[in-house]
């Protein structure tokens, strides 16, 4: 597995957007990351959303990370082909892709095309973002999907162990992974920064999509129903407890970085899972470890050097 390397030029996110279309501003092994493709996606993740530049300028850094995310996904699944790994896309895929994207902004298709198009964004950008995200989507069923299958005995337990617990909720988060311990101040920053976008009117699911690190990102975000004494931290599920539904919540710091959370339903009650919820939720436990670790390791060999420009 060759390393691959990654480098910041930090210098570049203190600097106006306009007028450096030429600049590079990160570096994934061979490929660069240039400041168009970060004005373009900027302008992708906030279109149809009337916000000061100032704010706009705050996502930047935000941008650079999700577009360096992607990068190493992208070495990632070259590795996978090399083991039989070909995800087949076909022009079906390109529109469910259209439509969940369009779900997590609110929209109709049309209208979030309209939206693209009135903030300059290329409909083949999104094509080719739309293509990375079914791609990797693609890979973590190819990896991790018979590893993360359930067995009986585990479906049995879930069953056994969730019957009848102190209710449930079902949410969204957004989350900002922290590699290692000199990220903490910045990921916290750039979450904040993002929540508040979030308090100057762009929806949760929209956000989500376009800025989160975590597993559920192409569908906003959403985990659906989560129970209570599922959540890994207590201080997390006292904030949620203690939160109104459709408000943003957090930032919470997660075992894994930062997150803010998104709460639509409540079911106070508790009750017994069905066969088909248990096998539901112990395949997304697993898969969500699965991945993380994962995304832990390859971290570990790509954020190996860090060049900070002055």
């Amino acid at each position: 597995m060759k390393r691959v390397y990654f480098f910041v030029l930090l210098g570049f996110l203190a600097q106006p957007l306009r007028g450096v279309e030429s600049r590079i501003v990160a570096v994934v092994s061979d490929r660069p990351i240039l400041s168009s493709q970060v004005q373009t996606r900027l302008r992708m993740a906030v279109a149809g959303q009337k916000l000061p530049d100032s704010v706009k300028q705050r996502l930047v850094s935000q941008i650079v990370k999700v577009l360096v995310d992607e990068s190493i996904q992208q070495s990632i699944m070259q590795e996978a082909e090399k083991q039989g790994f070909s995800p087949h896309l076909r022009d079906e895929d390109y529109e469910q892709g259209w439509v969940l994207m369009a779900q997590s902004h609110s929209l109709s298709v049309k209208d979030l095309q309209r939206n693209f198009r009135k903030n300059g964004v290329p409909f083949s950008y999104v094509k080719t973002f739309l293509e990375h995200e079914i791609t990797w989507s693609r890979y973590i069923e190819w990896a991790f999907y018979d590893r993360a299958r359930p067995t009986k005995q585990e479906i049995a337990l879930c069953q056994n162990q969730k019957a009848y617990k102190g209710g449930r909720v079902k949410l969204a988060e957004l989350a900002l992974y922290v590699n290692k311990k000199s990220e903490e101040q910045s990921v916290l920053s750039r979450i904040q920064s993002i929540k508040e976008l979030l308090n100057q009117g762009m929806p949760f699911h929209q956000a989500a999509f376009q800025f989160s690190q975590g597993t559920q990102r192409i569908r906003g975000g959403d985990h659906g129903w989560i129970f209570w004494d599922d959540l890994d931290l207590l201080a997390i599920k006292q904030a949620l407890q203690q939160a109104k539904n459709h408000c943003v919540v957090g930032p919470l710091r997660t075992r894994w970085g930062w997150s803010l959370f998104w709460i639509t339903e409540r079911d106070d009650m508790g009750g017994p899972l069905t066969q088909k919820e248990a096998e539901h939720l112990v395949f997304q436990e697993k898969l969500s470890l699965l991945v993380t670790n994962e995304r832990l390791q390859w971290a570990q060999k790509i954020f190996h050097k860090i060049l900070v420009a002055t």
